[in-house]
C-alpha cells in the first residue's frame, strides 16, 4: 500500500512578485476571494480527515512592521519593495488565513515555501543574501509557532542545498523527475496543446522519490500540480483530469505520489477548487478503503 502526500504552496501577492502578476490578480480580487475559499477548503480537509502541508512564505505570516528585505538583490528587491509599497494587505498578509488553516478540526502540518518567495537560483541573489532568506524563513515559521524543518523551492527551483541543510531544512520538495526513455519523452518535448494531449497519454505519472541528497536535506521529488492555468481550454482541463487520475491509479498500485497546489489557483480558476475537493473525495475513499495511505509532508 503506497502513500498520497499533498502540499500547498501558500504564497498570496508574494508568489507572483517577480513577474508582476500579483496586480493583475489583485485588481481582479483574488486575494480577496481567498478569504471565502481557502476556510471553506479547510472545512472539506476537516471532513474527510486528510492532512495536508502548506509551505508558508514567511513574510506572508509575519507582522507586516517586522518584516525586513534587505538581503534581496536586483530586480527582485526592487518590484519586492514596490509590492510593500503598494499591495493592498490582502494581497500580502495572510496571518488570517494561516489562523483558519491552524483551527481545521484535523489537523494540518507546515513548512517553508522561503521568506520572500525570491527563486533560489537567481543570480542577483548572493550567497549571503541566500543564507539570510532562509534564516528569516525560519525565524518566521518558528514565531508563527508551526514547522519549520521542511522547504519547498519557489517553482521548484532548487539551488544551494548546502545553505538550506546548513538553515536547518531536512526535507525539501524538488521537482518531478523527467521520463526517461520511450514515447514519454518525445511527448515531454512538444508544445502547447498537442504536448499536453500527449504527456497526458503517453508519459507515466513520476514517483515521488525519496532520496537522502548529496548536500544534507532528505528531498522528495513531486509528482503533479494540481492546476489548470488561468483560463484554461477544454483539453487543458482533460488532460489534467487524465494525470491526476492516473497518478491515483499509480498509488493504488504502489507507487508513491507528491501531488501540489497553490491555495490562491482556487481563487483565481473558476470551477478548480470543485475539482480538486473531487480529487479529495477521491483520495479519502481509497483511503477508506486500505487502498492507499495519507500522509503529511512534514
Amino acid at each position: 500500500m503506497s502513500r498520497v502526500t499533498i502540499t500547498l504552496d501558500f504564497e498570496c501577492g508574494w508568489g507572483a512578485i517577480g513577474d508582476g502578476m500579483w496586480r493583475t490578480r489583485e485588481a481582479a480580487g483574488v486575494y480577496d476571494r481567498m478569504r471565502d475559499d481557502v476556510p471553506r477548503f479547510v472545512d472539506t480537509l476537516g471532513r474527510l480527515g486528510l492532512e495536508l502541508t502548506w509551505a508558508c512564505v514567511g513574510a506572508m505570516i509575519s507582522d507586516p512592521a517586522d518584516i525586513r528585505i534587505d538581503h534581496l538583490g536586483g530586480r527582485f528587491a526592487t518590484e519586492a519593495c514596490r509590492f510593500l509599497d503598494e499591495a493592498r494587505p490582502t494581497s500580502r498578509d495572510a496571518r488570517d488565513l494561516l489562523g483558519v488553516v491552524r483551527a481545521c478540526r484535523y489537523p494540518q502540518s507546515f513548512g517553508s515555501h522561503t521568506y520572500t518567495h525570491v527563486l533560489l537560483d537567481d543570480p542577483d541573489q548572493s550567497r549571503d543574501g541566500v543564507a539570510r532568506e532562509l534564516e528569516r524563513a525560519r525565524a518566521a515559521n518558528d514565531a508563527a509557532g508551526i514547522a519549520s524543518n521542511l522547504l519547498v523551492f519557489p517553482r521548484n527551483r532548487a539551488a544551494h542545498l548546502d545553505l538550506v541543510a546548513a538553515s536547518g531544512f531536512h526535507r525539501v520538495r524538488l521537482a518531478p523527475d523527467p521520463p526517461t526513455g520511450g514515447m514519454g519523452v518525445i511527448a515531454a518535448a512538444l508544445p502547447g496543446l498537442l504536448g499536453r494531449g500527449a504527456r497526458s497519454i503517453f508519459t507515466p505519472p513520476a514517483a515521488a522519490r525519496r532520496y537522502a541528497h548529496p548536500a544534507g536535506p532528505e528531498a522528495e521529488t513531486g509528482t503533479a500540480l494540481l492546476d489548470w492555468g488561468t483560463q484554461p481550454a477544454i483539453g487543458k482541463r482533460a488532460a489534467t483530469r487524465r494525470r491526476i487520475r492516473r497518478s491515483l491509479d499509480a498509488a493504488r498500485s504502489g507507487q508513491p505520489v507528491h501531488l501540489w497546489v497553490h491555495p490562491y489557483n482556487f481563487s483565481e480558476t473558476p470551477g478548480l477548487m470543485s475539482e480538486t475537493i473531487d480529487t479529495l473525495e477521491d483520495i479519502a475513499r481509497l483511503r477508506d478503503r486500505s487502498e492507499i495511505i495519507v500522509e503529511g509532508f512534514a
